[in-house]
């Protein structure tokens, strides 16, 4: 898996640990990119006010990369995501803008407004700034999902991988499991394996 990847593993496992709250706050910098003098995340975040969030980075453990799915549309050679086509396609699959930068797809339910799973740019950093959108373009979209954080891990599976056939459709890109990997029913076999195996555990 490549350098970006893990970077997208960390935002998503900081997803996990985001509480719904009513605060406009400064998000916080990890170490680790404060030492490389570079920002993973943006320092500032705008956000749907039903949302507003904190979020808090942890290290990435064996069990988390398990909980992890990761669907990548990448563009074709020479070819590149751009501008205000790119935004209307993420729209189109019923994704909004909000934590980090990036986009979600939320289920509401009675009890909480869950994020089903997550969108970022498959160029550094990842985020998107759309008061620069005409000028915006990255080689490829990331979407992904923790099984251990959906009410149904495989509705929102499903829910994801249809949002990646669209866009892949859409931007007239190529539907991969990771960059370098084309997505095959071999992967999808694996995937709901895994998604299985999450369900099973939640049961016992």
């Amino acid at each position: 898996m490549d350098g970006y990847v893990w970077r997208i593993i960390f935002i998503l496992i900081a997803l996990s640990f985001l509480a719904i709250m009513w605060l406009a706050t400064l998000m916080k910098k990890p170490a680790m990119a404060a030492e490389k003098g570079e920002t993973m995340l943006p320092s500032e975040t705008r956000r749907d006010p039903a949302i507003q969030q904190q979020e808090q980075i942890k290290p990435v453990t064996h069990k988390q990369q398990d909980d992890l799915l990761i669907l990548s549309v990448i563009a074709k050679q020479n070819d590149h995501f751009a501008s205000y086509d790119l935004l209307q396609a993420i729209s189109s699959v019923g994704m909004q803008f909000g934590a980090m930068n990036i986009f979600h797809y939320y289920q509401q339910t009675p009890e909480k407004k869950y994020t089903l799973f997550s969108l970022a740019s498959a160029t550094s950093p990842g985020d998107f700034d759309l008061d620069k959108i005409g000028d915006f373009s990255c080689s490829g979209l990331f979407l992904f999902l923790r099984l251990n954080s959906v009410p149904n891990p495989s509705y929102a599976f499903k829910l994801m991988l249809a949002a990646a056939e669209q866009l892949a459709d859409d931007l007239d890109g190529e539907l991969r499991a990771d960059p370098h990997t084309p997505w095959s029913q071999d992967i999808l076999d694996r995937y709901q394996e895994k998604i299985s195996q999450v369900q099973l555990t939640e049961t016992v």
